[in-house]
């Protein structure tokens, strides 16, 4: 400041060198979220306010301490992070989860996409994107959308597999059921906890087996007849 005075073309330079920052901090979850807002604000101060040596010499420090909390998000490994895709399934890192964060919930998914494939059914199910964000998923590990055809997933609340097939099990009844399917079923509910149950191996009666047999099988062929078989 005191080598080029605060004349409006500098503090416009300064503003610029903000842009790719703010631009580079992807994710939803609060410290990044907090960071780049206040980034966004000193931008607007550096373009917009006065140049006056006080004021503008201040919105500099200003944007310069707040450079110094991005550092420290690096040093975390909070940037750059990823996005993913388990084959036709895309993981959106709406939140901003790293790598590691992320291990646990990916392999588990990938196993339950396996066996999905398994008992035909992935070409069917296995497409589209998980959206990854705490804020989305109403306290749920896994879920399903219907009107946005999306999985919400935050992969911090559990590891349950059991949530992963009830929510393919409510994309069945909303994307591949036929009329006649539903009616088969006393409620969704029940068709979508007896799906994940019969995926998982737990005893069912007949007639129970005997619906997933005629509903799921129409969609899945025959390695899910015989599966339930």
């Amino acid at each position: 400041m005191s080598l080029v005075g605060t004349r409006r073309p500098m503090l416009l330079k300064m503003a610029r060198y903000l842009e790719p920052i703010i631009d580079g901090l992807h994710g939803e979850r609060p410290e990044i979220r907090k960071i780049r807002q206040g980034l966004v604000r000193a931008k607007y101060n550096l373009e917009r306010g006065p140049t006056t040596p006080l004021r503008s010499s201040r919105n500099m420090w200003i944007a310069r301490d707040l450079l110094d909390e991005v550092l420290k998000l690096k040093d975390k490994g909070l940037l750059g992070v990823p996005d993913f895709y388990e084959g036709r399934l895309g993981l959106e890192n709406f939140w901003g989860y790293t790598s590691d964060e992320l291990k646990d919930f990916q392999g588990l998914l990938d196993k339950v996409i396996k066996e999905l494939d398994n008992i035909g059914l992935s070409d069917e199910l296995v497409y589209g994107a998980v959206v990854l964000s705490p804020e989305s998923t109403k306290g749920q590990f896994f879920s399903y959308d219907e009107r946005t055809g999306f999985f919400f997933a935050d992969p911090s609340r559990g590891k349950s597999k059991a949530d992963i097939y009830a929510a393919f099990g409510d994309r069945i009844w909303d994307r591949l059921f036929i009329s006649a399917d539903r009616q088969a079923w006393p409620s969704r509910g029940q068709f979508v906890s007896s799906f994940a149950k019969a995926i998982r191996g737990q005893q069912l009666d007949s007639e129970t087996m005997a619906r997933l047999q005629v509903t799921v099988g129409r969609v899945a062929g025959d390695d899910w007849q015989n599966m339930t078989a």
